[in-house]
């Protein structure tokens, strides 16, 4: 991905915008972010991410954005799950948030393997043929 780390904290103020990455090697996950703790008080904005394995956009442990926050993530694709996100810990999603134009083959635009807490969550344009919009385990 085009920001990797163990932990990315955005804070109130700040903002972080990711454009035209790609993680493209066969099982290579998030194309745009890959990081272990994402902690969001401000921005994050993604723009035309891809993954050669899962997380178009994001693949995190926690992902955490929460009220007063703003996630957009549009136009990124995943060859795995989660053509937006892929989330194998917790995921909160308590800000404004908008996924549009993702598309996977396989799975959904989002996938969560731990606890989702999900609000204000806007989801258009999802092209998932073998999944839904949202899925969690």
């Amino acid at each position: 991905g085009c920001a990797e780390s163990a932990h990315i904290t955005v804070n109130a103020t700040g903002q972080l915008d990711v454009s035209n990455c790609s993680a493209r090697a066969l099982g290579q996950n998030g194309g745009a972010v890959h990081v272990h703790v994402f902690e969001g008080w401000g921005q994050l904005m993604i723009n035309q991410a891809s993954a050669g394995g899962a997380g178009g956009g994001v693949y995190a442990g926690h992902f955490a954005a929460v009220a007063g926050s703003f996630v957009e993530i549009v136009s990124s694709n995943a060859v795995g799950q989660g053509a937006a996100m892929y989330v194998f810990e917790s995921l909160a999603l308590t800000g404004a948030t908008k996924l549009r134009s993702c598309q996977t083959d396989l799975g959904s635009a989002v996938v969560v393997t731990g606890n989702a807490e999900l609000s204000g969550v806007e989801f258009e344009d999802i092209r998932a043929s073998a999944g839904c919009a949202f899925s969690g385990t």
